[in-house]
């Protein structure tokens, strides 16, 4: 049998307190999820007022009676009022043509917003009254109302993909997955011998728990630049694509090893050295989406400044404040550039 718990409620706002707390009551006491307490009470306040506004335009005292029940885990929420005709559940999906600013206020986007994070909704209009009811069913797994799309589906790859894939199935990876669940500190220390160290770790993970910090591969120490880019000069990887640039227009293409990178980098290198950047110096880039601007970042360790990237797209005053938040001694930035075929727009030289 359900368990049935109901109230009478005037209407006026003030009753979505009373709502509130019987909800949370009712669903704490039957063990029911936050997530569904939470997007109950949404439904319900979003309900009580639309039935206020609409169905109560008379300006007369109405009772609306509210009741919950539940039923293998399935929560049902009734709202029963005495007003005019007002049926919430017959609420287009997607908005209507014209939406007034009292619209907006009105009922269509509150009543969707019940509609999107309740499973049913259902109405009648019998003896002179409104009969509203919802129902949302306790899944401990269910996402929130912050989720906007769920995907089952699964496209399996190729085999002849797989066959040459780091993860090679979805078996592999749930094994992975599970494994730095269960077991962090063997795991990554595992995906950490695939990078170049100059210093391994003392410790794979050392957890400041009071202090909120958790310290992973302490007393470790290596070169992003390195790990990124020189290691696999010295592998087959150097004739392998380490940028695929597609330009403004179809066809547009560049694409650059890692080894043409690495010559690219080197000559940009020599370039800030002859304006006089050194180790620990700042500079600032301002440049499109184009395969040049990682090249002034990627330097030997030992003469690699500090180069904070600017957008391209912002404006001269957003450009001059970061430079002066920075302290930059130098800006690389281009001529112009070609986008969405607009044609050339002037940026500037540096």
């Amino acid at each position: 049998m359900p368990n049935d718990y109901s109230m009478q409620l005037r209407n006026h706002v003030t009753g979505i307190q009373q709502i509130s707390e019987k909800m949370t009551a009712f669903g704490t006491l039957h063990g029911l999820g936050k997530s569904l307490i939470y997007r109950s009470n949404l439904a319900i306040e979003e309900l009580f007022i639309s039935i206020i506004s609409h169905a109560h335009e008379d300006g007369r005292n109405h009772t609306i009676g509210i009741g919950f029940s539940l039923l293998d885990r399935n929560l049902t929420v009734t709202l029963e009022d005495d007003g005019k005709e007002f049926n919430p559940a017959a609420i287009p999906d997607r908005p209507t043509g014209i939406i007034s600013l009292d619209d907006i206020e009105d009922i269509e986007l509150g009543l969707r917003m019940v509609h999107k994070i309740v499973d049913s909704i259902t109405y009648e209009r019998r003896d002179g009254k409104n009969r509203v009811a919802f129902a949302i069913e306790d899944i401990s797994s269910r996402k929130t109302i912050t989720s906007s799309l769920h995907e089952d589906r699964i496209y399996p790859p190729p085999e002849a993909f797989q066959k040459n894939a780091g993860i090679r199935s979805l078996v592999e990876y749930r094994a992975m997955y599970h494994q730095s669940i269960d077991h962090p500190k063997a795991f990554w220390s595992q995906q950490a011998e695939e990078l170049n160290w100059f210093r391994k770790w003392d410790r794979v993970l050392a957890p400041k728990i009071s202090e909120g910090i958790h310290e992973w591969f302490v007393g470790g120490k290596l070169n992003l630049t390195v790990n990124c880019l020189d290691r696999h000069l010295a592998t087959w990887r150097k004739n392998k694509a380490a940028f695929i640039q597609e330009g403004d227009t179809p066809g547009e293409e560049k694409i650059l090893s890692y080894q043409q990178l690495h010559r690219q980098v080197c000559r940009f290198a020599n370039v800030l050295k002859k304006h006089g950047v050194q180790k620990g110096g700042r500079v600032s880039i301002c440049w499109p989406m184009i395969v040049e601007p990682p090249m002034p970042c990627w330097h030997a360790p030992e003469s690699a400044p500090s180069i904070p990237w600017v957008f391209a797209g912002l404006s001269a005053e957003s450009l001059r404040d970061r430079i002066q938040d920075c302290g930059s001694r130098l800006l690389i930035c281009a001529n112009g550039y070609t986008r969405g075929g607009q044609g050339c727009q002037k940026q500037g030289t540096g």
